[in-house]
């Protein structure tokens, strides 16, 4: 869970955070609003997401 959350936090932070070239890209072109993404809503979606599915596992039958 630790290693999931932070890989994503890294991805995530990369993608919020755009350098002043790509942000002034996304600026004048809406199409590119979807590219810069807001950290914690979406970190919070896929760690739900995870954890929901580590307990819909079901043992290995035997």
């Amino acid at each position: 869970m630790i290693a999931t959350a932070t890989g994503m936090a890294g991805a995530l932070w990369q993608m919020a955070t755009p350098g002043p070239r790509l942000r002034e890209l996304y600026a004048s072109d809406p199409r590119l609003a979807h590219a810069a993404v807001e950290v914690e809503p979406r970190l919070t979606r896929v760690l739900t997401a995870y954890l929901t599915g580590l307990g819909a596992e079901t043992p290995a039958a035997t």
